[in-house]
Protein backbone atom coordinates (compact mmCIF):
# COMPACT_ATOMS: atom_id res chain seq x y z
CA UNK A 1 0.00 0.00 0.00
CA UNK A 2 2.58 2.61 0.62
CA UNK A 3 4.35 1.70 -2.85
CA UNK A 4 1.01 2.36 -4.27
CA UNK A 5 0.98 5.96 -1.88
CA UNK A 6 4.61 6.45 -2.98
CA UNK A 7 3.67 6.06 -6.68
CA UNK A 8 0.64 8.32 -7.00
CA UNK A 9 2.60 10.85 -5.06
CA UNK A 10 5.39 10.64 -8.05
CA UNK A 11 2.90 10.85 -10.55
CA UNK A 12 1.28 13.71 -9.08
CA UNK A 13 4.49 15.26 -9.06
CA UNK A 14 4.94 14.60 -12.54
CA UNK A 15 2.00 16.42 -13.36
CA UNK A 16 1.50 19.38 -11.21
CA UNK A 17 5.02 20.72 -11.71
CA UNK A 18 5.64 20.79 -15.16
CA UNK A 19 1.91 23.41 -14.44
CA UNK A 20 3.50 24.93 -11.77
CA UNK A 21 6.33 26.51 -14.24
CA UNK A 22 3.18 28.42 -16.81
CA UNK A 23 2.13 30.20 -13.98
CA UNK A 24 2.70 33.98 -14.38
CA UNK A 25 5.99 34.06 -12.42
CA UNK A 26 7.88 31.13 -12.65
CA UNK A 27 10.31 31.78 -9.74
CA UNK A 28 7.85 32.26 -7.35
CA UNK A 29 6.45 28.94 -8.65
CA UNK A 30 9.58 27.31 -8.73
CA UNK A 31 10.78 28.81 -4.60
CA UNK A 32 6.77 27.52 -3.96
CA UNK A 33 7.97 23.72 -5.54
CA UNK A 34 11.52 23.95 -3.79
CA UNK A 35 10.38 24.81 -0.34
CA UNK A 36 7.52 22.39 -0.94
CA UNK A 37 10.80 19.24 -1.08
CA UNK A 38 12.79 20.87 1.51
CA UNK A 39 9.84 20.38 3.68
CA UNK A 40 9.10 16.89 2.93
CA UNK A 41 13.01 16.01 2.97
CA UNK A 42 12.52 16.40 6.46
CA UNK A 43 10.27 13.93 6.70
CA UNK A 44 12.25 11.10 4.61
CA UNK A 45 15.50 11.71 6.28
CA UNK A 46 16.43 10.73 9.99
CA UNK A 47 18.77 12.72 11.61
CA UNK A 48 21.03 10.92 14.52
CA UNK A 49 19.63 11.80 18.29
CA UNK A 50 22.30 13.77 19.08
CA UNK A 51 21.73 16.35 16.86
CA UNK A 52 18.72 17.31 19.08
CA UNK A 53 19.31 18.13 22.70
CA UNK A 54 15.49 16.87 23.59
CA UNK A 55 13.19 14.74 21.57
CA UNK A 56 10.61 17.23 20.49
CA UNK A 57 13.28 20.19 19.81
CA UNK A 58 12.73 22.32 16.91
CA UNK A 59 14.35 21.37 13.30
CA UNK A 60 15.81 23.92 12.15
CA UNK A 61 16.03 25.18 8.12
CA UNK A 62 18.77 27.64 7.42
CA UNK A 63 17.75 29.53 4.49
CA UNK A 64 20.55 31.19 2.40
CA UNK A 65 18.78 33.00 -0.68
CA UNK A 66 17.08 35.50 -1.86
CA UNK A 67 14.10 36.80 0.66
CA UNK A 68 11.82 35.24 -1.58
CA UNK A 69 13.19 31.94 -1.17
CA UNK A 70 13.32 32.13 2.67
CA UNK A 71 9.54 33.23 2.58
CA UNK A 72 8.71 30.48 0.53
CA UNK A 73 10.16 27.69 2.88
CA UNK A 74 8.79 29.49 6.11
CA UNK A 75 5.25 29.38 4.48
CA UNK A 76 5.75 25.37 3.44
CA UNK A 77 6.86 24.48 7.01
CA UNK A 78 4.68 27.25 9.27
CA UNK A 79 2.88 25.31 12.04
CA UNK A 80 4.16 21.72 10.26
CA UNK A 81 6.19 19.15 12.58
CA UNK A 82 8.68 16.06 10.99
CA UNK A 83 9.51 13.19 12.68
CA UNK A 84 7.98 14.62 15.72
CA UNK A 85 10.12 18.18 15.62
CA UNK A 86 8.18 20.98 15.09
CA UNK A 87 10.17 23.21 12.25
CA UNK A 88 11.63 26.94 12.11
CA UNK A 89 13.10 28.61 9.32
CA UNK A 90 16.39 31.10 9.67
CA UNK A 91 17.71 33.05 7.17
CA UNK A 92 21.72 32.25 7.14
CA UNK A 93 24.22 34.47 5.60
CA UNK A 94 28.21 34.50 5.26
CA UNK A 95 29.86 35.05 8.72
CA UNK A 96 26.43 33.75 10.37
CA UNK A 97 26.69 30.72 12.85
CA UNK A 98 25.51 27.58 12.07
CA UNK A 99 24.58 26.36 15.58
CA UNK A 100 21.10 24.41 16.08
CA UNK A 101 20.90 24.49 12.30
CA UNK A 102 19.50 20.99 11.37
CA UNK A 103 18.75 22.36 7.17
CA UNK A 104 21.00 23.94 5.49
CA UNK A 105 19.11 25.30 1.37
CA UNK A 106 21.81 27.03 -0.43
CA UNK A 107 19.78 28.82 -3.41
CA UNK A 108 21.37 29.16 -6.75
CA UNK A 109 21.67 32.95 -6.06
CA UNK A 110 23.01 33.04 -2.42
CA UNK A 111 26.10 35.05 -1.72
CA UNK A 112 27.72 32.72 0.90
CA UNK A 113 31.41 31.34 1.36
CA UNK A 114 31.13 28.21 0.60
CA UNK A 115 34.53 27.20 2.30
CA UNK A 116 33.06 29.12 5.60
CA UNK A 117 30.36 27.03 5.19
CA UNK A 118 31.80 23.88 4.75
CA UNK A 119 33.99 24.66 8.14
CA UNK A 120 30.88 25.69 9.95
CA UNK A 121 29.43 22.49 8.95
CA UNK A 122 32.62 20.03 9.12
CA UNK A 123 31.40 16.55 10.78
CA UNK A 124 27.91 17.64 12.32
CA UNK A 125 24.51 15.97 11.02
CA UNK A 126 23.21 18.97 8.66
CA UNK A 127 21.26 17.79 5.84
CA UNK A 128 22.69 20.23 3.45
CA UNK A 129 20.34 21.41 -0.21
CA UNK A 130 22.17 23.04 -2.43
CA UNK A 131 21.11 24.62 -5.77
CA UNK A 132 23.74 24.65 -8.13
CA UNK A 133 26.19 22.75 -10.74
CA UNK A 134 28.21 20.55 -9.14
CA UNK A 135 26.50 20.99 -5.65
CA UNK A 136 26.77 17.43 -4.88
CA UNK A 137 30.89 17.52 -5.38
CA UNK A 138 30.95 20.82 -3.11
CA UNK A 139 29.35 18.64 -0.11
CA UNK A 140 25.85 18.93 -0.63
CA UNK A 141 23.49 15.52 0.45
CA UNK A 142 20.46 17.06 -1.82
CA UNK A 143 21.13 18.55 -5.35
CA UNK A 144 17.89 20.01 -6.93
CA UNK A 145 18.06 20.58 -10.53
CA UNK A 146 15.38 21.71 -13.42
CA UNK A 147 15.00 18.82 -16.00
CA UNK A 148 12.12 19.15 -18.89
CA UNK A 149 11.09 21.96 -16.69
CA UNK A 150 10.44 20.05 -13.97
CA UNK A 151 12.74 20.26 -10.21
CA UNK A 152 14.18 17.22 -9.68
CA UNK A 153 17.05 16.58 -7.00
CA UNK A 154 20.35 13.94 -6.56
CA UNK A 155 21.30 12.06 -3.82
CA UNK A 156 24.76 12.03 -2.33
CA UNK A 157 24.30 9.34 -0.21
CA UNK A 158 28.44 8.70 0.54
CA UNK A 159 27.81 12.33 2.31
CA UNK A 160 24.65 11.90 3.88
CA UNK A 161 26.35 8.81 5.70
CA UNK A 162 29.68 10.69 6.47
CA UNK A 163 27.36 13.64 7.98
CA UNK A 164 25.06 10.49 10.03
CA UNK A 165 22.25 11.12 7.97
CA UNK A 166 19.49 8.43 6.88
CA UNK A 167 17.86 8.94 3.51
CA UNK A 168 14.59 6.80 3.24
CA UNK A 169 14.26 4.37 0.48
CA UNK A 170 10.93 5.97 -0.68
CA UNK A 171 13.33 9.26 -0.98
CA UNK A 172 15.92 7.63 -3.44
CA UNK A 173 13.27 6.13 -5.66
CA UNK A 174 11.88 9.52 -6.24
CA UNK A 175 15.67 11.21 -6.87
CA UNK A 176 16.84 11.60 -10.08
CA UNK A 177 20.26 10.04 -9.30
CA UNK A 178 21.82 8.83 -6.42
CA UNK A 179 25.91 8.34 -5.74
CA UNK A 180 27.42 6.20 -3.58
CA UNK A 181 30.82 5.98 -3.01
CA UNK A 182 32.77 3.68 -5.36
Amino acid sequence: MHRYITNIAALLLAVVLPAAFAADNAQDAENRIKAAFLYHFCNYVQWPESAFAAPGDELVIGVAGPEAIVQAVDAAVSQRAANGHPMRVRRVSSGDQLDGVHLLYVDADATLDVDRLATAIAGRAVLVVTDRPGGLDAGSVINFVIENDKVRFDVALDEARARELRVSAQLLTVARNVREAD
